[in-house]
């Protein structure tokens, strides 16, 4: 997919008419205003890649706007599914649909691990993280003592969430009960147009790690393919918003690297996941699933515990240089304390000489 897809798609009125009369009107991939009596009003009408009319449901939504990007994300391609919209305008319901029109987010997890299943010659590792940004505070959706987190940037990691729990999973049922939990803890409120309405923009982030199960054997490049798959939810209210990102283009490339010095990280990874592979096969599967768990976390916590120490580091640095500044600023006063007032002296006796010079 080389450029990005834009769509929108219309709720259905919460009342049978507009206080004005007007109405929009979807028409192929068109959107457009009219009047009460059908007349379209110039200048209000927008081309999308795809509109969706109220009737629409999410299963549609999801085979022509996510499908492609889904499948995509399994074989080593980022991708994200971006919601956006005024409040109570369906965004929520859009990816995380209902009981009888699952979402964006339910479809995309079950399409996931269907494709892994069907991926014979490649071993995978799937990680799920969700969070919030409410007030300008990222808020970790999975733990809820994880509040107001920071971002940082790392050469290994590159840019990050420090602190965001990070769950490895193994099935698409697993995967939804996090995300149920998750939205337990999401700041939400009533609006007019909703009971509940969300009042945050949420992230919800997957990231599969695969490798070629036979690469060794066949003396191949031993290279692990990297994607992030992201769904976003954030408040956008204007077709014009929608319009300029039809504009964007979008670099493919699959995302592989090979297992070097540089990658140690995922070199790191990868050792692991081996060795517990192989323990797993034995009769303590569950018990070493959670020794898995365990250190995938501590992992997270000693990366979150050196980039704390970094932080305090760099705070104490820039303290005592702020400090040694003063003390020489202190310290050139002492040296000279009469500077100033001699200077002064000599400009009380240049004023005097030139009001004498200027006398008749």
């Amino acid at each position: 997919m080389e450029k990005i897809c834009v769509a929108v798609r219309v709720r259905p009125l919460v009342t049978e008419k507009n206080s004005d009369g007007t109405f929009w009107k979807v028409e192929d991939n068109r959107i457009s205003l009219h009047k009460s009596l059908g007349t379209p009003i110039s200048g209000v009408s927008y081309a999308f890649d795809y509109v969706f009319d109220q009737d629409c449901r999410n299963e549609t939504v999801y085979e022509l706007l996510t499908k492609d990007i889904i499948h995509a994300s399994v074989e080593g391609f980022n991708g994200t599914a971006f919601a956006y919209g005024q409040t109570s305008s369906g965004k929520t319901f859009t990816m995380n649909g209902s009981e009888n029109d699952p979402g964006i987010i339910h479809r995309a997890v079950k399409d996931i691990f269907t494709k892994i299943q069907m991926t014979n010659d490649r071993e995978f590792l799937i990680r799920v993280s969700y969070m919030e940004i409410y007030n300008e505070e990222i808020n970790d959706l999975f733990a809820v003592e994880n509040q107001k987190l920071q971002i940082h940037e790392s050469l290994e990691r590159g840019i990050f969430v420090a602190g965001l729990r990070e769950e490895i999973v193994s099935s698409a049922e697993q995967v939804l009960k996090l995300v149920q939990s998750g939205e337990v803890n999401r700041h939400v409120g009533a609006t007019n147009m909703n009971v509940r309405s969300s009042r945050s923009h949420t992230i919800f982030r997957m990231v599969i790690e695969s490798k070629k199960s036979d690469a060794r054997s066949s003396g191949e490049d031993d290279a692990i393919r990297v994607s992030v798959l992201v769904h976003i939810e954030e408040t956008k209210g204007t077709l014009q918003f929608a319009s300029r990102a039809k504009r964007i283009t979008n670099c493919v490339q699959v995302n592989e690297v090979l297992i070097t010095v540089d990658a140690a990280l995922l070199k790191r990874q990868k050792l692991e996941i081996e060795e517990l592979r192989r323990k797993l096969q034995g009769s303590r599967a569950e018990v070493l699933e959670q020794e898995i768990l365990k250190l995938r976390n501590d992992m997270l916590n000693y990366e979150l515990e050196r980039e704390k120490l970094s932080t305090e580091l760099e705070e104490e640095r820039k303290s005592h240089k702020e400090r040694d500044q003063c003390i020489r600023e202190q310290q050139m006063k002492i040296d000279n304390p009469n500077s100033s007032v001699t200077f002064s002296d000599s400009d009380r006796k240049s004023s005097q000489v030139n009001l004498y010079n200027s006398m008749p």
